[in-house]
């Protein structure tokens, strides 16, 4: 008698415990729907977070291009950082709208500092062209492919392989900045994989 009430027991604690380590998990490592605020695990898309944490970024040759605070000229503010997470990789994207003189002082200095330009695309557009390197996605953009459109030029400041001889850019480090001239918009980007 004892197996017979022990049995349907078991299979409703196996149950309970199954849907309690579910929505634990679901707690832990929440999946994005396409209404919810964050756009996935540990991405924060907050401007007002954006000083915090450009300081814990600290003062690296990757990190100087980005401005310590968001500058109070600035409009349309968009930010976008996701923090390392086991084997996925580090980005962080800042994008300002901002007056004109402001974005053509930028322009100059970035342009003579640049070690590659690209016109529009995304990383996989560009490490894929002749001495290419890995650049970034749009995260910051308005379209869903998260790729620049042809009205922003793409200028790597450092780009850093730290692969081997199979594949250069199996992991890296590359930055720099996107100009969209005619919109008056900068987005400053760092990628670390």
């Amino acid at each position: 008698m004892k197996t017979r009430f022990w049995a349907p027991t078991k299979v409703i604690l196996i149950i309970v415990l199954v849907v309690i380590g579910v929505l634990a998990l679901k707690r832990l490592f929440p999946v994005p729907s396409a209404s919810s605020a964050e756009p996935g695990i540990g991405v924060v898309t907050d401007p007002a977070k954006y000083a915090t944490l450009r300081a814990q970024l600290g003062d690296g040759a990757a990190v100087q291009h980005f401005p310590l605070t968001i500058p109070t000229e600035a409009i349309n503010v968009r930010f976008y950082y996701r923090p390392s997470l086991f084997q996925g990789g580090t980005s962080f994207q800042l994008r300002l709208t901002l007056p004109t003189d402001q974005v053509d002082k930028q322009y100059s200095e970035f342009s003579a500092q640049a070690i590659h330009s690209y016109i529009g695309g995304d990383t996989n557009v560009h490490v894929n062209l002749s001495d290419g390197v890995p650049t970034t996605l749009f995260f910051t953009g308005d379209n869903a492919q998260q790729s620049f459109p042809t009205t922003y030029e793409i200028l790597v400041l450092g780009a850093m392989p730290y692969g081997d001889s199979n594949f250069i850019w199996n992991h890296g480090m590359t930055y720099g900045v996107a100009i969209n001239n005619s919109e008056s918009i900068v987005v400053y980007w760092l990628e670390d994989w």
